[in-house]
């Protein structure tokens, strides 16, 4: 089953926030899931020297194609958890993964 992932990025401006991506069902496989996967801005922002970055949240996301959410979570809050290592966090690290069959 292909699975198509989407990255939902939250900006937050004085009025509230704001975000959307959509998918087209009409021109995806018969055979195809969605992904949605959002989080705050904590996780990019988490530092240890240098911050996690977006970079690295992608390269945790891309890990395994065809992860189950839960697996989706384990695998971004484990690369963030080893880059971090010790260091304190001064943000919350909330993340958000479902998956649509039509």
């Amino acid at each position: 089953m292909k699975k198509i992932f989407i990255l939902l990025a939250i900006i937050i401006l004085t009025v509230g926030s704001v975000g959307a991506t959509t998918v087209d069902p009409v021109n995806q496989p018969d055979n195809y899931s969605a992904v949605l996967y959002d989080n705050t801005n904590g996780l990019p922002t988490a530092e240890n020297e240098e911050q996690f970055g977006t970079d690295r949240m992608i390269e945790a996301l891309n890990k395994n194609q065809e992860a189950k959410p839960e697996e989706v979570l384990e695998n971004v809050n484990s690369a963030v958890a080893d880059f971090v290592k010790e260091a304190e966090q001064f943000d919350d690290m909330t993340m958000l993964c479902m998956e649509y069959h039509p």
